[in-house]
């Protein structure tokens, strides 16, 4: 059952990506690409964290702890629809990822001490919960 599950969302994701890929010549938003801009701040390879939706930024998120630190906190805001691991704005699910973190360019500042802010380009995942 969880295997159909996944397979289903997986394709979703598919269908997803296909139709996110017309161009967009419009201002940075976290629904086109243009939003990786400067340099690749760290890549990340075989990284767990959890997705939410953020309805401050009204975007999706994947929080990803610090190891060795209580309170810190990588927030990746999902740059475009390919990642769009569109899940319910109430759901939460854990991701295993690779990908590239973008500076964040918004002037927002963490409601939480110890977390930070990132565009995040994913180039793989898989669902883990």
């Amino acid at each position: 059952m969880n295997r159909l599950k996944n397979a289903m969302l997986q394709v979703a994701v598919l269908i997803l990506i296909i139709s996110g890929c017309n161009e967009d010549k419009t201002s940075p938003t976290s629904d086109s690409e243009s939003c990786y801009r400067g340099e690749v701040i760290k890549s990340v390879r075989d990284q767990n964290g959890r997705v939410l939706y953020d309805s401050t930024e009204n975007q999706y998120v994947i929080l990803v702890s610090i190891p060795g630190t209580y309170d810190s906190v990588d927030a990746g805001f999902i740059c475009d629809k390919v990642a769009g691991i569109e899940i319910e704005k109430e759901g939460i699910t854990t991701i295993n990822f690779d990908g590239e973190y973008f500076p964040y360019d918004r002037n927002t500042v963490p409601p939480i001490a110890g977390t930070k802010y990132y565009y995040l380009k994913i180039s793989d995942f898989e669902i883990i919960k």
